[in-house]
């Protein structure tokens, strides 16, 4: 069974500014790529939530 991830505002606007960063500073290929990464991770952890490190809270 697959969770729902969910982008908060916050999130989604810190991974816009990730984007903007690295399309001025590197290449629009690279902050395609990496943004991809992130995304594509969330997908691997809505998938198998129990990968990962856990940390106490």
């Amino acid at each position: 069974m697959d969770l729902r991830i969910l982008w908060t505002n916050a999130a989604s606007r810190q991974l816009e500014e990730v984007f903007d960063y690295y399309k001025t500073t590197a290449t629009l290929a690279v902050a395609r790529k990496l943004v991809k990464g992130i995304v594509n991770k969330t997908r691997i952890l809505s998938s198998n939530p129990g990968v990962g490190q856990k940390e106490l809270l």
